[in-house]
Order: C-alpha cells, then sequence, then structure tokens
C-alpha cells in the first residue's frame, strides 16, 4: 500500500502532537512491514507545479494510491487561486482512479468553537473516507457528511514514552510530589475551575511541586512552589511528563468542542513510564468526568473521574496527595492500561485496515469543485 499525507498550513513550522499522534507514527510502523508512506507540503507541491507545469500531476499523482488530508477546510472568502488549487489537485488525483482520505481528531464544524475560517464540511463531503481520532467524531462527520467514517484511535508509542532513565526533574526542583498541568491557550476556559483549588493545595501541601507546561494564563501566575514552562517540542514534552505524580485533565464539559475532543491527555499521563515499587507506571490522572476521558479513565481503576467543580477537584487532588497506596495503585494499573489498549506497536494495523477498507470501496462520485461552484462556500 502507498499513502501519501498532505499537509495544508503551517503544519511546516512545527509538526506537533496531532501530526505526530495521526501521521508520522502510524506511518513509520507502516513502513517498517513494507508499506510505502510519506508526507508532503502543498506549499511545496504547488510551487513545484508552478515550475513544471500540467504534466507534474501525472508523476505525482501516480506516487500514491491514498492520499490522506488531515484537518482540510475550503477557506471562507478565499483567493480564487486558493480555492482552485485544492479543487484541482483532488480532481487529479480522482482522474488517476486514486482515493482521498480525510482525517481530523477535533470538532471542526465551528458549531461549539470557531476554530476555522472556512468549511471542512464541504472538504470532507468529497473524499472517499473519514478516520476520526474517538467514535462520537466519526459518528458525528458521518451524520454531516455522509462518507463511510474509521475510528483510528490515538496511539503512544511506548518507546518514546518509555524512557525511564531520563534525568528526573522532578529531582531538580527539590519536590516529593509533582502535579503537571499542561496544554495550550485552547484551555483558557477549561482550567479555570482550578483557579482557587492550585493555590489552595500549594499552600497546604509544602512538599508538593506544581508544574504548568504549555499555557500560563493569568489566574494561575505567581504561585509559590510552581514552575511555569512554554511549549515545548514533542520529544522533551515525553520526558517531562515522565515526572509528573499527578496528572490533571479538566475540560469544560458543557463546552460541545470538548466532546469530540481525544482522551490523549490521559493517555499520555499513564504512559509516561518510570519505576513505582519495581513495576512500570505512569502518572496518576485526574480528569474531568465527561464524555471524553470516560473511554479512557475507570474511576478509582486507572485514574479518577471529577465532577467540574472546584470542591471535587480539590478532594480528588488531596485525596491524590494523601493516599500514596492509592496513587502507585492507580500509576500502576493506568500504565498496564495503555500498553494493552493504545501502544502503536500492537495497534498500527488499525491504520492499514481503515484505508484498505477505503482503498477496496467504490470513489466518491462527488467533486470538490462541483460542490464550490454551486456556492457553498463563499
Amino acid at each position: 500500500m502507498r499513502v501519501l499525507c498532505i499537509f495544508m498550513g503551517e503544519t511546516r513550522k512545527s509538526m506537533g502532537g496531532c501530526e505526530i499522534y495521526r501521521i508520522s507514527m502510524p506511518f513509520s510502523y507502516m513502513m517498517q512491514h513494507g508499506h510505502q508512506c510519506g508526507w508532503a507540503f502543498y506549499e511545496d507541491i504547488y510551487n513545484e507545479y508552478k515550475v513544471v507545469g500540467p504534466k507534474y500531476w501525472k508523476g505525482f499523482v501516480e506516487s500514491a494510491d491514498i492520499f490522506v488530508f488531515p484537518r482540510l477546510f475550503v477557506p471562507d472568502k478565499a483567493k480564487e487561486e486558493v480555492t482552485w488549487a485544492i479543487q484541482y489537485l483532488f480532481d487529479q488525483i480522482r482522474k488517476a482512479g486514486k482515493r482521498v482520505v480525510y482525517e481530523l481528531d477535533d470538532d471542526y464544524t465551528n458549531e461549539f468553537r470557531d476554530v476555522i475560517g472556512g468549511d471542512a464540511i464541504v472538504a470532507a463531503r468529497a473524499t472517499d473516507g473519514i478516520t476520526a481520532s474517538t467514535d462520537v467524531l466519526a459518528k458525528r462527520m458521518k451524520k454531516l457528511t455522509g462518507r463511510p467514517t474509521h475510528v483510528l484511535p490515538n496511539m503512544i508509542d511506548m518507546e518514546l514514552w518509555g524512557d525511564a532513565g531520563e534525568p528526573k526533574y522532578k529531582d531538580e526542583l527539590g519536590a516529593k510530589i509533582l502535579i503537571g498541568l499542561t496544554g495550550s491557550s485552547t484551555h483558557e476556559h477549561d482550567w479555570i475551575v482550578l483557579k482557587n483549588v492550585l493555590p489552595y493545595i500549594i499552600d497546604k501541601y509544602p512538599h508538593v511541586h506544581l508544574l504548568v507546561g504549555g499555557y500560563n494564563p493569568d489566574y494561575l501566575l505567581g504561585l509559590e512552589n510552581t514552575t511555569y514552562l512554554p511549549g515545548v517540542n514533542y520529544a522533551t514534552y515525553s520526558r517531562l511528563v515522565r515526572n509528573f505524580d499527578l496528572v490533571l485533565a479538566p475540560v469544560n464539559p458543557f463546552d460541545g468542542f470538548n466532546d469530540f475532543k481525544s482522551p490523549i491527555k490521559a493517555i499520555e499521563g499513564m504512559a509516561a513510564r518510570r519505576s513505582v515499587d519495581g513495576k512500570p507506571a505512569g502518572g496518576a490522572v485526574i480528569a474531568t468526568n465527561n464524555l471524553v476521558y470516560r473511554t479512557a479513565v475507570r474511576h478509582g481503576k486507572t485514574g479518577l473521574l471529577v465532577e467540574h467543580t472546584p470542591d471535587a477537584w480539590a478532594e480528588a487532588i488531596e485525596r491524590t496527595i494523601t493516599d500514596t497506596a492509592m496513587r502507585k495503585r492507580l500509576q500502576i494499573a493506568g500504565h498496564t492500561w495503555v500498553q494493552r489498549k493504545h501502544s502503536i506497536a500492537r495497534h498500527w494495523t488499525k491504520w492499514v485496515s481503515a484505508y484498505q477498507k477505503i482503498l477496496n470501496a467504490p470513489a466518491n462520485p462527488v467533486e470538490l469543485g462541483s460542490i464550490v461552484d454551486k456556492g457553498v462556500v463563499s
């Protein structure tokens, strides 16, 4: 099987977790097992076409059987050149009898949050199949597009997340217990539930240190025994998480956008290996009790699920700090679960299976150009 992913936009500047989990990591394992996989940037493709001319497309579309477009959308009020270029690329792939796959791991409909300046559903309707990170997201896309959908859960490369020999950042901080809260600025309204909780925890338990990474909201600045870090690259991030005794994953359950995210924060926390009582273990995960995290955390077994209130969060954090036996049990059980359910080394064949089904199914007769021409996109 020959698969080529085409990244649009600014991905070349920083390949983040989405690109790593959804493309480069599974592609790497597919290549190890004889499949031809790779990725390219649309800007490079288009620039090459402008130099070579129309004959460029013949060789390009013959280079793969399946072309994957992550998080593609047709821009609102786009310059004609942009809309035409996306449309033309789709049409060239179709004429060659190849397949187009729409890949996503978040809700790009703009119904709950304005996340894109365009229309993702229009683009998805013109593809041969959709791959999504969760069952609820796949069902949503199928309902909105009518296209076949395939669930490809985010996986972890346990080798990258399992180097227990790394220097201990926690030791450098002199912390007996290190709490980690990491993410991007998209969590502004998710984390505010901790505004008064974390100062209370830090003040009551002087042996506890807090690390806030990636996003440093104003309402959490200036805390004692707290380290603030900017965003870091993926490899550094995995080493950092291996130091967290507690991993916090709060999301606002009243924000519909969060219902279609993946539970990757909990999965990362459980996967980040260290040794606890001589056994492989991760961090003890505390997550909001919502649709997403219930798919990854079994309350009291592999982590804790809490109602999204300050009192519930404070109680869960205190309990995990003070009940050492429970904390260790969660760390060990969570890591075991991730190894079984979310190791890419075990589950890379899910990508092969999904792509093979799309390849074997009849091609979608709908052309992107016909949708755009009907005025669906302004």
